[in-house]
């Protein structure tokens, strides 16, 4: 009975820990695929509602709700609704709904119970020997973004002057960064997380050169 007294504590903690683990590795798919339905959206206009595709890919949508570019069948994710509460400033309505928060979705982005950002910028993607640029729409080591043209919030065409006759090394790529404040429900392993609990930072990322034509085709997209 005393061995069993002293197990039980410790198999409800690691098997907490287990579901705690679980839900990371959801989330993170979860993160990941929003930032790949933002980037869709992203690389096709400079006008479409990138936060509205970001954020139905985790909410879930039906026929009528989800972004043209996610046709039914619907219910999608449901892991993060899609509201003020979960989003802040980069919720539906709000002033960074759209192209997503200023600062790239750090810490102090978080205001309140807020578990979820966005961010977009447009930069100068990596190429490969023969200067084409190296797409990577799921993320990950491949590829990515030589340099920023500007700051967070901004999105192509343009350069970093303002120039609306743009150069592929200055607004042919666009960054989708999507952020997740995951607090773990186990006090112990919250404990361990940085900064003593107030919530683990999973960030996605996903990149791309755009489909859209630039002013003068200096994408190397037709008119």
């Amino acid at each position: 009975m005393v061995e069993l007294a002293l197990s039980v504590p410790i198999m409800v903690v690691l098997m907490l820990g287990v579901i705690d683990l679980a839900r990371v590795y959801f989330l993170n798919i979860e993160v990941a695929g929003a930032a790949r339905a933002g980037l869709i959206t992203a690389i096709q206009s400079t006008t479409a509602d990138i936060g509205a595709s970001v954020r139905s890919e985790v909410a879930g949508c039906n026929t009528t709700a989800c972004p043209s570019n996610q046709p039914p069948p619907a219910l999608l994710g449901q892991a993060i609704p899609n509201n003020f509460d979960s989003w802040g400033t980069t919720g539906p309505g709000q002033a960074h709904g759209t192209y997503g928060d200023t600062n790239g979705c750090v810490s102090a982005s978080f205001v309140g119970n807020q578990i979820a950002c966005f961010a977009v910028r447009k930069c100068a993607l990596e190429t490969d020997g023969s200067g084409t640029p190296i797409d990577n729409p799921g993320g990950g080591p491949a590829g990515g973004c030589r340099f920023f043209s500007t700051g967070w919030a901004v999105v192509p065409p343009g350069d970093q002057n303002g120039n609306t006759a743009a150069t592929p090394l200055d607004a042919c790529g666009v960054e989708v960064l999507v952020v997740y404040k995951f607090t773990a429900a186990t006090p112990i392993i919250r404990n361990l997380l940085p900064g003593g609990g107030p919530g683990l930072l999973l960030n996605q990322v996903a990149y791309a050169h755009i489909d859209y034509p630039l002013f003068n085709n200096n994408c190397g997209n037709s008119a």
